[in-house]
């Protein structure tokens, strides 16, 4: 057996040898993890804002990104290298070429606001802006901008006071919108109407799941345990009035004839009788009738949002078959002003 300088045997020599070159492996594994762990923490991560919400409930936003082109978020993305001044500066000034012009309709009426260019540049997240192709916006800057405030405000003074505008929807919805302005022309006009939250009178407790119609709003909220499910605009009576009260619904019809109104009533749920009139009072969607030459005349949509029913509740197209297939015979109904 040949022994090593220090006498001891070459089966020695190569075992320490060994734990030599173990320990020089772990380390030089550290310092690789350590500067990716550096690298990683450089990646702005943010969680990508359903613009739908729940109705009736303000929460708190957490930055919001506009999906990319490719139907991914941010979180996917992996950290690039930043922009040089000129290619940040030059996507900055796409973003901010134009102001924006939004538009709330509330109750029929339009409130329109307008974000100046430098009121953008203060929105957008200037660090997503340097380290990817895309734009993201923090609801608090939002909530913070003078003209959302002003925007709030005025929604109030039209007889709102219950509703409010979703912030976080409304960033994800500018964050679109800015993230398109680095490859198009930027859109001048949003309405985002679809984005007025409304604060339901009742707090889920009447029963497991149950409608809520508010006449005051002329909005409709279906409850379901303890959380609203989700909100509609309705119309209800004007040449006879929707009573208050709790009801239930007590049957289904894919499609009713009215023969007071002489109209079909697609997806009727009937919910209380009118013994003044000796007829059934129900939710349905925009009724619909034939005119002289056979075509379908529909209730136009604009009618929503305001009393125009003999003391029925109607839906628009689609809400009122989602409601339908919701509620089950014996759902309670409660409605008040």
């Amino acid at each position: 057996m040949l022994k090593s300088p220090n006498g001891e045997s070459e089966h020695m020599f190569i075992k320490y040898n060994t734990r030599l070159l173990v320990f020089i492996n772990g380390i030089l594994t550290m310092i690789v993890l350590m500067v990716v762990a550096v690298g990683f923490s450089r990646t702005d991560h943010s969680s990508t804002v359903d613009a739908e919400q729940v109705a009736g409930s303000r929460v708190n936003h957490a930055t919001v990104s506009a999906p990319v082109s490719t139907g991914q978020s941010i979180q996917s993305i992996a950290p690039n290298s930043p922009k040089s001044i000129l290619e940040y500066q030059q996507d900055l000034r796409r973003i901010t070429s134009e102001g924006v012009n939004l538009v709330v309709k509330v109750r029929s009426e339009d409130i329109q606001t307008r974000i100046e260019p430098l009121q953008i540049r203060e929105m957008v997240e200037q660090s997503s802006l340097l380290y990817h192709e895309i734009v993201q916006i923090k609801a608090e800057s939002i909530e913070k901008s003078g003209w959302y405030t002003e925007l709030e405000a005025i929604i109030a003074l039209k007889g709102e006071a219950e509703c409010f505008l979703d912030s976080g929807g409304l960033a994800f919805r500018l964050a679109i919108e800015f993230n398109q302005r680095l490859h198009t022309s930027p859109q001048r006009v949003l309405d985002v109407s679809h984005l007025i939250r409304y604060q339901p009178a009742t707090d889920g407790t009447l029963a497991q799941k149950y409608i809520e119609v508010d006449k005051s709003l002329q909005r409709l909220f279906v409850w379901e345990g303890g959380f609203v499910r989700k909100s509609h605009i309705i119309s209800t009576g004007k040449a006879g009035p929707t009573p208050n009260g709790n009801f239930y619904i007590k049957n289904h019809y894919q499609n009713a004839w009215s023969p007071i109104a002489n109209v079909w009533t697609p997806f009727w749920m009937a919910f209380a009788y009118n013994h003044e009139i000796e007829a059934w009072l129900g939710f349905h969607e925009l009724p619909y009738w034939e005119g002289e030459n056979g075509e379908v005349i529909r209730r136009p949509f604009d009618t929503l949002g305001t009393p125009v029913t003999g003391g029925c509740i109607q839906l628009d197209i689609g809400d009122a078959e989602e409601l339908y297939n919701w509620a089950e015979d014996g759902t309670l109904v409660h409605i008040h002003d």
